[in-house]
């Protein structure tokens, strides 16, 4: 994780997803065909149409994540570049 800049505050584990599914399919709150978003600080559940995105922290991707998980591909994208 450290090494493309994640950390545990915005990351969701394996575990947390696995017990919203179980959460979603055993506790009978949930009728058929609902989507269930699960993010790092919870889960909500969501609507069919117009479904407004997220605004809370954990549920999108710090832009010095993205940058950092880039810089390889743009890397060697520059060192192609320089071969044409």
């Amino acid at each position: 994780m450290k090494q493309f800049g994640y950390t545990l505050e915005n990351t969701i584990t394996a575990e947390a997803v696995a017990k919203t599914m179980v959460e979603l399919v055993t506790d009978g709150k949930y009728v058929g065909g609902t989507t269930l978003e699960c993010a790092a600080l919870g889960s909500r559940s969501l609507g069919t149409w117009n479904i407004e995105p997220p605004d809370v922290k954990g549920t999108s991707v710090p832009a010095e994540v993205i940058e950092k998980n880039l810089a390889p591909i743009k890397e060697m994208l520059a060192k192609e570049r320089s071969l044409l």
